[in-house]
């Protein structure tokens, strides 16, 4: 039985609002920018 069944999206959605808050993390947010585009 699964109790947690998306914990890694949350955990992903997380890293990314941190990623997008900071702007030292240019490179990580053309990343994600890139991720997005591709899907």
């Amino acid at each position: 039985m699964k109790v947690r069944d998306a914990p890694d999206e949350a955990a992903r959605r997380a890293i990314i609002r941190e990623f997008l808050m900071h702007p030292s993390s240019i490179l990580a947010r053309r990343v994600i920018l890139s991720c997005a585009a591709h899907n």
